[in-house]
């Protein structure tokens, strides 16, 4: 009897503790990374623009090769559409739209997730000076409950690898 007790005292703990933390973090994940590449930003924002090159460089495509895709729209617009269907479960089925976009500076998409109306917002902003093109990769996630908080700190540090990544690829095929 006294073992369950102190089991139950054990659990109640650990949900307090994750409860309490959670309403402590912010209700949005943010990632931001950049990278330095040595080109042109209408060479970079060539890739970028256009989802169907995303399968070069973006380290998620490569998660699952045979990965079902679809995309509507006129490239590199205001509308363009790119949905998946990955086995993998942390990409799992998604798709991300252009809801805004500059040529050669900037271009913002929505993402959807697994089925969920819940809208993340991802943005490239690109500067160029003297030939070298900054680009800034950041992301802004959907409004989580303070209870599932917790989820965004154990996936923010994969994101953030994941961007590097995929940063350092698109370095390399521009």
């Amino acid at each position: 009897m006294k073992f369950l007790k102190w089991l139950l005292i054990i659990i109640v703990l650990i949900i307090a503790i994750v409860t309490i933390y959670g309403a402590t973090q912010p209700p949005q994940m943010t990632v931001k990374e950049s990278i330095d590449i040595n080109a042109p930003a209408s060479l970079v924002f060539e890739e970028i623009r256009d989802f169907k090159a995303w399968d070069e460089w973006s380290a998620w495509s490569k998660m699952d090769t045979v990965m079902e895709q679809s995309y509507e729209g006129e490239i590199g617009t205001v509308g363009y559409k790119n949905s998946w269907n990955i086995d993998n479960q942390i990409v799992g089925i998604g798709s991300q739209e252009i809801v805004d976009i500059r040529e050669d500076e900037y271009m913002k998409t929505k993402m959807l997730f697994n089925g969920s109306l819940d809208e993340n917002f991802a943005s490239f902003t690109l500067t160029e000076t003297d030939g070298v093109t900054t680009v800034v990769w950041d992301m802004l996630g959907a409004e989580t409950p303070f209870y599932a908080r917790i989820m965004n700190t154990i996936f923010k540090p994969m994101i953030v690898e994941s961007y590097k990544s995929i940063l350092n690829n698109l370095k390399s095929i521009v």
